[in-house]
């Protein structure tokens, strides 16, 4: 639940939270230029995203804004662009943070009380946070959350009427009470937040933030398929990524989270359906084929729970057969050697659990492969699309 928690939305989510803070820039040039900057990445056009950063350094020498930017640019290639693969870009976003943080702290100085800037730097120590939690580094990311409140509850108070902070607020609140709940370390040592006073602020950015409303969408999305305390509602959810979908239609990224709420939501044949829909997106040019493993994981979990165990082997395999490798890929080989235990060919499944650990453990997957093969796999329930 953590993992997947903390990465809704993916890239977008994170940009867009932050550079909300641009939506109320007194210059009409960078409003447009953050406007573009998150349409772009929503699309997952990072280099495009990354251009309007570059302008908006031009537009407001020394703000914070181009900074964090390139930041949670620096993020979103690392755990969406690479699906957590490249390790080498881990160093260049802790730099770009730091430079973010150096050039916010410069800018209120001379600038004291600028919501905005405020903002943009308690942002700047929450995408740090995100990351550490995204890597299990849980106590860092709390740290580093502690830290981002300071500039997101200064914003606050600075400017009460800029809604889109209210999202970083939101989220330290429901997060603070929900890991604690879980990971029994954190309960000593996390000053608790308030799950329901999170939830009601994140329903206000999204009824009436501004650039950050997707972003609280995609948060509440999350909250409604995975929250085990009593706001799970995965018809909720699938509402919420209508309405999101409808703004961004050609988003690989948004699509598979519709995907996600309409399987978590029971409604397989929709969920079948466009898992097959991004699958061919991802063959024709439309969606990266980098992502075809992470629509044939959907499409095989569809599969299964329709009843059509070997069609939902076939993609699962399928998805494996695609290069370089992703998480995706390797997580649906370990699927299928759930699948081949389940249709009692327990030797072929052992076969497919010992080449998932011969990949490379850059995901944590490996727990799973070594827990099906001492002992064959037994399903609660349906599949889970993802563990992560």
């Amino acid at each position: 639940m953590i993992s997947r928690a903390v990465r809704t939305g993916a890239a977008a989510l994170v940009l867009a939270a932050a550079l909300a803070s641009g939506a109320r820039a007194s210059k009409p040039e960078l409003r447009a230029e953050v406007e573009a900057g998150i349409d772009a990445l929503y699309r997952m056009d990072f280099d495009d995203a990354a251009r309007h950063c570059d302008r908006m350094r031009v537009l407001e020498p020394g703000h914070p804004f181009g900074e964090f930017g390139h930041a949670a640019l620096l993020w979103a290639r690392y755990t969406y662009g690479t699906e957590m693969g490249d390790d080498t870009l881990i160093k260049p976003f802790e730099a770009q943070v730091d430079r973010t943080v150096e050039t916010g702290k410069a800018w209120v100085k001379a600038h004291p009380g600028d919501a905005e800037a405020l903002m943009a730097l308690g942002a700047a120590e929450g995408i740090m946070a995100r990351m550490y939690v995204t890597r299990r580094q849980y106590l860092r990311g709390y740290w580093s959350g502690r830290a981002a409140m300071k500039g997101t509850r200064a914003a606050v108070a600075a400017d009460p009427n800029l809604i889109d902070a209210q999202l970083g607020l939101g989220m330290y609140d429901y997060y603070t009470d929900l890991y604690p709940r879980m990971i029994r370390a954190l309960a000593k040592v996390i000053l608790r937040g308030d799950r329901a006073r999170g939830i009601e602020r994140l329903k206000l950015v999204a009824e009436k933030g501004t650039w950050a409303a997707v972003a609280a969408k995609m948060l509440l999305v999350e909250i409604s398929l995975h929250d085990p305390y009593g706001a799970r509602d995965p018809q909720k959810a699938v509402k919420l990524m209508e309405e999101v979908r409808a703004k961004y239609p050609t988003s690989a990224m948004l699509h598979s989270a519709q995907l996600a709420a309409l399987y978590q939501a029971g409604r397989l044949e929709e969920a079948n359906k466009g898992a097959l829909d991004f699958v061919r997106k991802t063959e024709d040019g439309r969606y990266r084929r980098f992502d075809k493993p992470k629509g044939m994981v959907f499409l095989g979990a569809s599969l299964w729970a329709l009843k059509r165990p070997e069609d939902a082997l076939a993609a699962y395999r399928r998805a494996y057969e695609e290069k370089p490798r992703n998480r995706w890929a390797v997580w649906a080989l370990i699927r299928a050697g759930n699948v081949l235990d389940l249709l009692n060919r327990r030797s072929d499944a052992v076969q497919h659990y010992k080449e998932a650990l011969s990949e490379p453990d850059r995901w944590g997957y490996k727990e799973y492969a070594e827990r099906a093969l001492k002992r064959p796999f037994v399903l609660e329930g349906e599949f889970t699309v993802d563990p992560r």
